[in-house]
């Protein structure tokens, strides 16, 4: 007979026995309370620790008890006496397999979590800022187009195009960046080979640096021996004439002369003006297609590079005009 002897009659043993005293069986308790029939077995057996908690124990006692008219308070006596009473109210995982706990959300979680977030968002905003900051600024460089160049002329013009956050140097001299992110230096050469080193950092300084290094080299053209036996004397022109047209629409331009920067800004269409030329020119220009450039009043057809920038380099050369 299902007993568990601890000296004293347990609330399992009462309930079972009052039941068959009635004549009942476990599948009309089960029904008539509205309970699971192996839980009406698991009472009677005095196995607890199939419910979920000692509160669904006693809940179902209660219950049971109620319907034999077993005096519930007693069946609730036995029960804390076999169970050493006030066991911890552990809630397991319910039989069906549907998970308890439940996660409860309190003002402290809520709490908890913004922070997680507000940690989160800062960790992220320093680690997009370090790499931004690490990043260094683009840099090209329209004149020279490469890495080395043999010129006549003593003076030279570098162009290029930054960012616009950019700061700009030429050989460690800092250098005016246009509202289009273009630049121009002007560079007095030395005979034979110059290396020019063009730099552009980010504008607070921090991070990496963009560098371009181009070499020069100057060959100044020597003066010709005239022939005294000569009747005739040649003429070598020592300057040339160049005007400059924007037509059909505004134009960014930058252009100087001899060495002088004439213009490093937006040139309105209709701008028409000629200079005398000694040594050479630079021209560059965002908008080639409004940009004419006359020498001694032909036109001269700019050079576009693969990102859309026209512009041409002219000097004298024994006399002669040499563009490229």
């Amino acid at each position: 007979m299902d007993q568990v002897d601890f000296g004293l009659i347990t609330p399992g043993k009462l309930l079972r026995d009052a039941r068959i005293a009635k004549g009942i069986s476990v599948d009309e308790v089960a029904n008539a309370i509205k309970v699971r029939k192996d839980y009406v077995i698991a009472l009677e057996a005095n196995k607890f620790d199939t419910f979920d908690s000692p509160v669904y124990a006693k809940g179902f006692l209660k219950l049971y008890s109620s319907y034999l008219s077993v005096p519930t308070e007693k069946v609730i006596a036995l029960y804390r006496r076999f169970t050493d009473e006030d066991v911890a109210t552990e809630i397991k995982p319910k039989p069906d397999g549907i998970p308890l706990p439940k996660i409860v959300i309190t003002p402290s979680t809520i709490a908890v979590l913004a922070v997680v977030l507000v940690i989160g968002f800062i960790i992220t905003y320093l680690v997009i800022q370090f790499a931004t900051f690490q990043k260094p600024p683009k840099l090209e460089l329209v004149w020279p187009a490469s890495e080395r160049t043999e010129v006549n002329s003593e003076v030279v013009t570098i162009t290029g195009y930054t960012v616009l956050s950019a700061n700009v140097y030429v050989n460690d001299e800092s250098v005016t960046v246009s509202n289009d992110g273009y630049f121009s230096a002007t560079v007095k050469l030395n005979r034979g080979d110059n290396q020019i080193v063009i730099k552009a950092t980010n504008d607070d300084n921090i991070g990496k640096s963009n560098t371009l290094s181009v070499y020069i080299r100057y060959i100044p053209v020597e003066s010709q021996d005239v022939n005294e036996t000569d009747v005739t004397e040649e003429i070598i022109p020592d300057s040339f004439q160049a005007k400059l047209q924007i037509d059909g629409g505004d134009a960014w331009i930058v252009f100087s002369v001899d060495g002088e920067n004439k213009y490093t800004q937006t040139l309105q269409s209709g701008f028409d003006e000629s200079f005398t030329v000694f040594q050479n020119l630079s021209i560059t220009s965002g908008r080639g297609q409004f940009t004419k450039l006359y020498i001694n009043g032909e036109l001269t057809p700019l050079t576009q590079n693969n990102q859309g920038i026209v512009g041409l380099g002219c000097r004298l050369v024994s006399g002669e005009v040499v563009c490229n």
